[in-house]
């Protein structure tokens, strides 16, 4: 049976996204949430026998350097936890047993940049602190879910192609998705094993921009009952 976020989470995760508005011709802002579901999976029926993402290939985020007051990011560098839209999202997600946060990542970048880039398990930044008791030297950490993001702006519509691995035990799930996106909406893409939640903003300057902006529905594609009891 599929995994879905309730008619009762949705529209919360939605009304917690922080819209604001932005000054940089042609670039974007990406923001992803990725997390796991904590119930127990049979791993066996979703076993992917596709060979797994490249994500050697993948560009990395950049630590932030310090800049004067007020600088712009450099493109590709990790945004700081006072620039998320999407900490409330974090929040409701981090306060439910039901799910475990893998990464939450933010950064800026051209829209033609066509690139790949990798988010990976946040865990796995810091292994002393995941490390288990009485662990030996040759214990090998695998990230719990790790995959690369790519934005596609130069069409009728934005696109997102996503393409994560998920361990369900020990066996690797591969969980692709291409979503078509508008400014500023927020997404949900669903799987039994992962979720991941996406917005894409343009920075570039309108009219529009200082407007309030109201939260949007799920993706057409996406059945209605998914998001329902």
């Amino acid at each position: 049976m599929r995994r879905t976020v309730t008619h009762r989470i949705w529209p919360a995760l939605l009304s917690a996204v922080l819209w604001s508005g932005a000054a940089l011709a042609e670039d974007y802002e990406v923001e992803v949430i990725v997390f796991r579901h904590t119930a127990p999976q049979a791993a066996g029926t979703w076993a992917s026998t596709d060979s797994l993402p490249d994500v050697g290939a993948a560009r990395r985020l950049a630590e932030p350097a310090a800049a004067e007051p007020g600088a712009e990011p450099a493109p590709f560098t990790r945004l700081p936890s006072t620039a998320l839209r999407l900490a409330g999202a974090d929040k409701l997600l981090a306060g439910s047993a039901a799910y475990e946060i893998v990464a939450h990542e933010a950064w800026r970048q051209p829209g033609d940049a066509g690139v790949a880039v990798y988010v990976g398990d946040q865990r796995m930044e810091s292994p002393a602190d995941v490390a288990a008791p009485g662990a030996g030297a040759a214990t090998v950490l695998q990230p719990r879910a790790e995959g690369t993001l790519r934005l596609q702006v130069a069409l009728p519509d934005m696109r997102v192609q996503s393409d994560f691995v998920v361990l369900a035990g020990e066996t690797p799930v591969r969980v692709r998705a291409t979503r078509n996106l508008k400014s500023g909406e927020l997404h949900y893409l669903d799987h039994e094993l992962l979720g991941i939640l996406l917005q894409v903003t343009s920075l570039t300057p309108t009219p529009a921009s200082t407007a309030e902006m109201a939260p949007v529905s799920p993706n057409a594609d996406v059945p209605a009952e998914e998001f329902s009891d």
